[in-house]
């Protein structure tokens, strides 16, 4: 994950991998802005960043400290990507929001499947109590799984092109 870091006095900008170190910063000033800074005679020191793009970062955008990024990847590092990815999507909440606080992270539960695959092994799990095997075949899963969804136990999301059942 990379941001483009802007110092806004002079209008050059940078490219820095994630997270992004305040010596990262110190360094690029000592590189390259002090000689900029002084050839184009802009007078103190290069001070005001600002992210102005980023690759492959969804969620946050322009005028986001890059320390809010910093955290940002963090999170991603220490939560599940596809939760997080959920929460802000489906639960209203903002990459902000759960860079301060995931604990709402805890309380979702992922697992790779589709509807009825779910529907399947929980079945088989027997997590709706004993069901003698000659009735199994009897029950519609594309209609039980439907349900589920309908009354919100579970929710379907895609991401990254795999099927999660999220509850």
């Amino acid at each position: 994950m990379r941001i483009c870091i802007e110092e806004l006095g002079s209008k050059v900008w940078k490219y820095f991998d994630l997270p992004v170190s305040q010596s990262d910063l110190d360094k690029w000033i000592e590189d390259e802005l002090n000689d900029i800074y002084k050839e184009n005679k802009l007078g103190g020191i290069p001070e005001e960043f600002e992210v102005v793009d980023t690759e492959d970062i969804p969620f946050l955008g322009s005028f986001t400290s890059y320390q809010t990024y910093n955290k940002y990847f963090e999170l991603l590092e220490n939560e599940d990507e596809v939760l997080v990815e959920y929460a802000i999507e489906n639960l209203g909440f903002s990459a902000e929001e759960l860079v301060k606080d995931s604990s709402c992270l805890e309380d979702l539960t992922k697992i790779t499947s589709n509807i009825e695959d779910y529907v399947d092994s929980i079945i088989e799990e027997g997590v709706l109590g004993e069901i003698p095997s000659n009735l199994v075949n009897y029950i519609d899963t594309a209609k039980f799984g439907r349900d589920l969804l309908i009354g919100g136990d579970v929710t379907e999301f895609s991401h990254k092109n795999t099927d999660y059942i999220i509850y």
